[in-house]
């Protein structure tokens, strides 16, 4: 039950960022994926929705994000850090998978 009611928060936490790119890119990734994720992943995307909405959609915006992904964590905790980058870059290959047109 604390699995299912701690991805409900990450979802809305995601939907809900302040900056509306950052809602609809992150909202819906989560809303995509979170389901599926188990407790490692479930960590990792708490961490990753604690960088701030400024540089993360910079980052995501470039055309080449590795180097700027790999800045967004270095603050983060070691042990969390490579699987941050992961998903961060799975996010943007996502975003760009899966554009947001308007009618979704």
């Amino acid at each position: 039950m604390l699995d299912k009611e701690l991805k409900n928060k990450l979802l809305f936490r995601a939907s809900h960022r302040g900056i509306r790119e950052m809602d609809i890119v992150l909202g819906r990734y989560c809303a995509a994926r979170i389901g599926a994720m188990d407790a490692r992943q479930v960590l990792v995307l708490s961490a990753v929705l604690h960088i701030n909405d400024q540089p993360l959609y910079q980052a995501l915006s470039e055309e080449n994000a590795d180097t700027a992904l790999h800045r967004l964590v270095e603050d983060a905790p070691e042990e969390f850090q490579a699987e941050m980058i992961k998903m961060l870059q799975e996010i943007y290959h996502w975003m760009r998978a899966n554009p947001y047109r308007g009618d979704q």
